[in-house]
């Protein structure tokens, strides 16, 4: 089940650490999550990156098992990130884009409508940065340091 929501992203489209931050919280800075980033397709077929970010322990996303049951799954193909830097997330449409979901225990996601994307690093083998996604239960936000950038093929084409 884990790994049908980061399927069902990518087919719709073509390390210990603590969980994730919410509007609930207390104001304490956004939580350290694990997860990975890869090459993936774009509605229109086209160059996207998909992060999948979550938790860490033997939940975490890797490269061979990228979904997340409890975490965040961001899709963005406009602009299409090639090094640091804010990048919007829209709602999901071809011309927003960018779609974020939010996934909370036993794989339940809600789709983001809107949010930001943050890039501190992105390299050709891990990816620093944070997000801060708002749904319609509130704004989700945590940090990542260093994930790795799977070394797949180009997905897209």
């Amino acid at each position: 089940m884990i790994f049908v929501v980061a399927a069902s992203l990518l087919l719709a489209a073509c390390g210990a650490r603590t969980g994730l931050r919410s509007t609930g919280d207390a104001s304490t800075p956004p939580a350290l999550v694990d997860g990975v980033v890869m090459k993936a397709c774009a509605p229109n077929d086209g160059p996207a990156l998909l992060f999948t970010l979550g938790k860490g322990g033997s939940s975490a996303p890797t490269c061979q098992a990228p979904g997340v049951a409890t975490g965040v799954i961001i899709l963005i193909w406009s602009p299409l990130p090639a090094g640091p830097g804010t990048f919007a997330i829209g709602d999901g449409s071809f011309a927003s884009g960018s779609n974020a979901y939010a996934c909370t225990a036993d794989s339940t996601c809600t789709q983001a409508t809107g949010g930001t994307l943050v890039l501190t690093e992105l390299g050709t083998t891990t990816a620093s940065g944070s997000y801060s996604l708002t749904t319609p239960s509130g704004t989700v936000s945590a940090s990542f340091e260093d994930i790795t950038f799977c070394a797949f093929g180009e997905l897209y084409g």
